[in-house]
């Protein structure tokens, strides 16, 4: 029998009521809404007993009864879940219903966004942050942040060096935009010595700025307690998932950080402006969970399907079933993966990437598009700001948030609120501490699973979904795989207590075929009540997907990207053309007109090939440039570089830099000329040709 329990005592319901359960997993609806589990509605009487369970609820002057309140579903006398009872008071009595598992907060997720997870409320308006401690003081602060930085997957978050082109908001290569690479150092270790002297000074502090990285571990976590779950599962024991990180644009200053109280970091301010509901929906499609929210044990399992179906443990339920069962046959017979591309930041219109990745049949291919994003990487050759080495680390063009005074009057300031400017959820893989080229000590991030010196590490995890040490070959390939030979099954079963207590999404079931065949599958959903038949069973229609060998459907293994792409960031090739034009004056009563002057006008043309045939747009990209001036006296010789941001497949030098940029040949008597051409050098983005 399937009752209702509250403060040790059971609910009476109507004569001939059952409590019908609709108990589904989150493993199978991807790219969906989580669905939760739920009791169908239920009649309960006005008995003494009920109205004494909900406080009389029935009363119409006791409105403050009237809540969701706690109750356990018990299965013949063993407690099977915790639940959340929702009731409406109605002529006849109470009709009743439960939410089981997830669906206690379906609502909650859909609403709340990652940031209000670490926000303090006073009827529904901000009051404070929640903080993240990090010492007891400045010298405290220091020694953990080394510390961590020194271990990666160690604390809440980490600070490691980054570069990020358009931290301010603008980026038009002039002073006044506060280039990262000229005015300030973000996360830019060296050694112990350099912090601490910089610490103990105001002046030190304030020229300092600093991007914490929470760890993805450890901010679910957090979301699963602010739900009232623990957190545990594979995800969690994974060495692979131990150092990513969720890249972020917040910035604060030396003064926040290494204040006299000790360094409080709001988490609010360095997590994506996105709901619970798709925060979930991202991390299990990007590493295949089976998310499973206990509501017995109050725990919140995140476990690899791929290793559920390799698993030999299962519930076998043979001789339980009937004989009849229903197949739909599964319908997609391959996928689109589609790389998250951030649209804020400038790089992804700049660089190529890969932006789709195919498994299975083309013919018709179901697109799946929530995945985590990450960022690009600089050139190996990067010119570290502080001591003249190179190095690579992750790298953005990006509007970031400021919360500190310098950035007043900037774009990216942000006084008093969290993620003004907005960025997508994308990560990295924290990697620990190396060394630039001159051996100075830095702390390094990556997205790609390259080392400093851009050789493949292998077994490195990359956060693209492509690659040898991708997400799509970690985590996600051998599950679409298992999807595409599936189908849907459903067999009704008639199951003694002890076997439904059993079932879990986190582990299989099999039964025995009429041909005697083991078959193995995972569930999908189980919709049960309590047997009209027989008084100690459970009848329960569940739909599960089989796992059947290979050999049982032919299915296309292969990953291919979308034609015209490239599996890496690719590099720009440049070329300088100039294009001459004159102004000429016409006589309006004469047949013939003269010269007045002739110039030339200077192009950048972009290409994506060496041998440049095939042309390429670039978002923001800045080109070096040499500028020349000769004048009749060979000592009026004037040299200077200058950078052009430039944008299309062709751009046009048209920005002033304080003297004409065109050639002009006038008279003899009045010769001079100016000139312009590429830097020979390049740049990190691109290669002159």
């Amino acid at each position: 029998m399937i009752k209702l329990k509250k403060d040790g005592q059971y609910f009476d319901i109507e004569p001939g009521e059952v409590l019908p359960i609709e108990w589904v997993s989150t493993v199978f609806n991807d790219d969906s809404e989580i669905k939760g589990s739920i009791s169908k509605p239920v009649m309960a009487p006005f008995t003494p007993r009920n109205n004494m369970l909900l406080k009389n609820a029935q009363l119409i002057e006791n409105r403050s009864s009237r809540y969701a309140t706690t109750v356990y579903i018990e299965v013949f006398g063993s407690t099977w879940k915790q639940a959340q009872l929702n009731f409406d008071v109605t002529p006849d009595g109470y009709e009743m219903d439960c939410l089981i598992d997830n669906a206690e907060f379906a609502k909650l997720i859909k609403e709340k966004t990652l940031p209000q997870v670490f926000l303090l409320n006073d009827n529904g308006t901000l009051s404070d942050f929640v903080y993240d401690r990090l010492g007891e003081g400045s010298l405290d602060v220091l020694a953990n942040m080394l510390d961590r930085a020194s271990n990666p997957g160690k604390g809440s978050c980490v600070f490691f060096s980054q570069k990020n082109d358009a931290l301010f908001g603008s980026f038009d290569g002039d002073d006044n935009s506060l280039p990262y690479d000229k005015n300030y150092r973000i996360n830019v270790y060296n050694n112990e010595a350099d912090y601490l002297s910089a610490v103990l000074t105001p002046s030190g502090r304030r020229s300092l700025f600093f991007n914490p990285s929470y760890y993805l571990r450890w901010v679910i976590r957090q979301v699963c307690r602010f739900l009232g779950f623990e957190a545990t599962g594979d995800f969690f024991t994974d060495d692979a998932t131990l150092s990513l990180v969720i890249d972020n644009t917040g910035m604060i200053d030396g003064d926040t950080l290494f204040s006299r109280g000790g360094g409080n970091i709001a988490p609010a301010r360095h997590l994506p402006n996105i709901k619970i509901a798709d925060f979930f929906k991202i991390i299990r499609s990007s590493f295949k969970l089976a998310m499973y929210f206990d509501g017995n044990e109050r725990k919140a399992y995140f476990n690899y399907a791929p290793a559920i179906v390799a698993s030999p443990d299962a519930v076998d339920i043979s001789g339980y079933t009937e004989k009849g069962l229903t197949i739909q046959s599964y319908v997609p017979t391959g996928y689109t993966l589609e790389q998250k591309a951030d649209n804020d930041d400038a790089l992804f219109k700049t660089f190529e990437y890969v932006k789709n990745y195919f498994i299975g049949d083309m013919t018709d291919p179901q697109p799946l598009s929530s995945f985590v994003g990450t960022t690009f990487m600089t050139d190996v050759n990067e010119p570290r700001p502080v001591d003249g080495g190179v190095w690579r680390v992750p790298r953005k063009r990006q509007t970031g948030n400021l919360y500190c005074p310098a950035a007043k009057g900037t774009e990216a300031y942000n006084e008093q609120g969290y993620t003004k400017n907005e960025f997508e959820f994308r990560i990295l893989n924290y990697r620990g501490r190396r060394m630039d080229s001159n051996y100075r000590l830095f702390y390094y991030a990556s997205s790609d699973g390259l080392e400093i010196n851009g050789q493949e590490e292998p077994g490195a995890l990359s956060c693209w979904l492509g690659g040898t040490d991708g997400l799509i070959n970690r985590f996600i390939k051998p599950w679409l795989l298992y999807y595409l030979r599936t189908e849907q099954v459903e067999l009704t079963a008639h199951l003694p207590a002890n076997l439904l207590l059993q079932l879990s999404p986190l582990k299989k079931i099999v039964w025995r075929t009429p041909t005697r065949a083991l078959m193995p599958a995972l569930i999908h959903q189980v919709e049960f009540e309590q047997s009209s038949y027989d008084p100690e069973r459970i009848s329960a229609r569940i739909q599960v997907y089989p796992i059947y060998n290979q050999a049982a459907v032919d299915v296309k293994e292969f990953t291919r990207v979308q034609p015209g792409e490239i599996e890496n960031p690719g590099k720009i090739y440049v070329k300088f053309r100039m294009v001459t034009d004159s102004e000429e004056y016409k006589y309006p009563d004469k047949p013939y007109k003269i010269l007045l002057s002739r110039y030339q006008s200077g192009y950048l043309d972009f290409f994506s090939d060496e041998a440049c045939t095939k042309p390429k747009t670039v978002a923001n990209l800045p080109v070096n440039m040499r500028y020349s001036y000769r004048g009749k006296n060979p000592r009026n010789y004037v040299y200077a570089p200058f950078t052009v941001i430039a944008n299309g497949s062709s751009h046009k030098i048209v920005q002033d830099i304080g003297i004409s940029q065109t050639i002009y040949y006038k008279s003899s008597s009045d010769y001079w000329a100016k000139g312009y051409d590429l830097d020979p050098a390049g740049g990190p983005d691109y290669i002159v040709k």
